[in-house]
């Protein structure tokens, strides 16, 4: 997944859209099985190093405030803290809009 999402960069933006959803890597965050719960930890992480899109800001705050685990929240908070020191202004400008 890491080689993938480095080679096709933003080009990845859909797939990552779907990998993303709560069915998918976010509910391996919730996961009581701590190496599954990492993995989908790092590939969120590689996600959002490598691809730039306004629409994980928008879904990781819907499932920030959709989850009860305090667990997910740090994570969750990390993520968006990760997004605000790597992705360019003009791409969080067009969050929401």
């Amino acid at each position: 997944m890491v080689v993938l999402t480095e080679c096709m960069a933003d080009g990845f933006e859909q797939i990552g859209f779907k990998l993303l959803g709560k069915d998918n890597l976010v509910k391996l965050l919730h996961n009581g099985n701590k190496m599954l719960s990492e993995i989908g930890n790092s590939v969120i992480i590689c996600l959002l190093h490598n691809v730039c899109s306004p629409r994980y800001v928008e879904m990781l705050q819907k499932e920030m405030g959709a989850t009860k685990s305090p667990l997910v929240h740090i994570k969750m908070a990390q993520y968006l803290y990760l997004i605000l020191t790597l992705y360019p202004l003009d791409v969080l400008n067009r969050v929401g809009s």
